[in-house]
C-alpha cells in the first residue's frame, strides 16, 4: 500500500500570522484552505479547532501551542517545530512532514492517516 501524498494547489495564499489569518475561520468553524506560511513564530498560540487543507509551512515555529481538535489534510509541514505544543485529538490525512521538532508535544488520542516523516524528532 502505497501513502498518498499531498494535494497541494498551485496557487497558495501568503499567510504572515497564522493566528491571526485563522482567528475567523476557527470562528465560523470554517477550513483555512490553499495558503502557504513561511517564518511563522508563535508562543502560547490558540488555534483550538483550527481546520487546514491544501498548505504549505515551511520553518514555522509553534512552541506551547494548542492545536487541540485541529484537522491538516493535505499539507506539508517542513522544518516546523511544535515542541510543547497541544496536539490532543487532531486528525491528519496525506500530510508531510520533513525535517520537524515536536519534543513534548501532546499527541493523545491523534488520528494519523496517509502520513509521512522524514528526519524530524517527535519524542516526548
Amino acid at each position: 500500500m502505497n501513502i498518498l501524498k499531498p494535494k497541494i494547489p498551485d496557487q497558495l495564499t501568503a499567510v504572515d500570522d497564522l493566528q491571526s489569518y485563522s482567528e475567523d475561520y476557527r470562528r465560523d468553524e470554517a477550513a483555512v484552505k490553499s495558503i502557504s506560511v513561511t517564518n511563522n513564530c508563535i508562543q502560547y498560540g490558540n488555534m483550538y479547532k483550527l481546520d487546514v487543507r491544501g498548505a504549505v509551512f515551511k520553518n514555522c515555529v509553534f512552541i506551547d501551542c494548542d492545536f487541540e481538535k485541529a484537522s491538516f489534510q493535505d499539507v506539508i509541514f517542513h522544518g516546523c517545530d511544535f515542541s510543547n505544543s497541544n496536539l490532543r485529538e487532531s486528525y491528519f490525512n496525506k500530510c508531510s512532514f520533513s525535517s520537524c521538532k515536536c519534543l513534548g508535544t501532546d499527541f493523545s488520542e491523534v488520528i494519523l492517516k496517509q502520513i509521512e516523516i522524514q528526519n524530524s524528532n517527535y519524542q516526548y
